[in-house]
């Protein structure tokens, strides 16, 4: 393995080895593959509150009456998310628990903004449907920004790569 070290700049370069993890070795530590759709950008327009009923099989008053604003972004209370999960998860519904049992997971678990809220970027990734590249770029940029501030806490995905 060739080194280059740069001693003024207190850098050291490894050739031929790989200090980051690449997309496909991180969908294969995730265990979610890499899907063909569209990457998520943060350009995508706020989606309509038809696509969100179709997607989480509930109605479009309920998506009306809860859409509220927090902290500059749009989105759903995790609380009323919960709540609907577990009527369907009892009603038996399967397909409409998993969906918006799903949406809690990325809102709550995978891309966190404010406790107890799912934002629109959350509900624009899980309607995308391709979370491995929002990941990647989500812990990079956590290590980045604790990086160049001299240490603290990573606040990403990170504790979802313990095994």
């Amino acid at each position: 393995m060739d080194e280059i070290r740069l001693p003024l700049l207190h850098i050291l370069f490894v050739c031929d080895f790989q200090l980051v993890s690449t997309l496909e070795e991180y969908s294969h530590l995730l265990e979610i593959p890499i899907s063909s759709r569209v990457r998520f950008s943060g350009l995508e327009e706020i989606p309509r509150s038809s696509i969100i009923v179709e997607a989480l099989h509930l109605k479009k008053s309920e998506i009306e009456a809860h859409w509220v604003k927090k902290g500059g972004l749009f989105g759903l209370p995790s609380d009323f998310l919960i709540k609907k999960a577990t009527a369907f998860a009892q009603d038996g519904s399967v397909d409409a628990f998993e969906a918006i049992f799903v949406l809690v997971i990325y809102g709550l678990a995978l891309f966190p903004n404010i406790d107890g809220f799912v934002n629109v970027n959350a509900i624009r990734l899980f309607l995308i449907g391709n979370p491995v590249p929002t990941l990647l770029g989500d812990m990079y940029f956590s290590l980045h920004l604790r990086n160049s501030k001299g240490g603290g806490t990573i606040v990403c995905c990170i504790p979802l790569l313990y095994k």
